[in-house]
């Protein structure tokens, strides 16, 4: 009768163990799903002078929108003036015209 030779430990530990890691990579991988944080919509940020508010700029309000969730800088007076000239409209004015047009 042929001889064969008896399974050596490893080989017959292997599939065992490796059924464990598997096990043990499945049940990790569980964990992670159920502890992730549900998905945010994205943060579209946008800045700008914003100074003589036309269509033009609430069309750009309304395109970054559809992106997610839409962040608006307007400009100070001082950067304003020093980048381009002095604003038409003070700062305070410029934000209300800015969150009046993004609602």
């Amino acid at each position: 009768p042929p001889t064969t030779m008896p399974p050596s430990w490893l080989s017959s530990f292997a599939p065992a163990a490796a059924g464990f890691v598997l096990g043990v990579l499945a049940l990790t991988a569980h964990s992670h799903a159920q502890r992730r944080r549900p998905r945010r919509r994205r943060r579209v940020f946008v800045s700008g002078c914003f100074d003589l508010l036309h269509s033009g700029h609430v069309a750009f309000f309304e395109e970054a929108a559809a992106l997610g969730e839409l962040h608006v800088s307007v400009g100070n007076d001082a950067n304003v003036t020093a980048l381009k000239a002095a604003p038409m409209f003070p700062e305070a004015e410029r934000v209300y015209m800015a969150q009046t047009s993004t609602r």
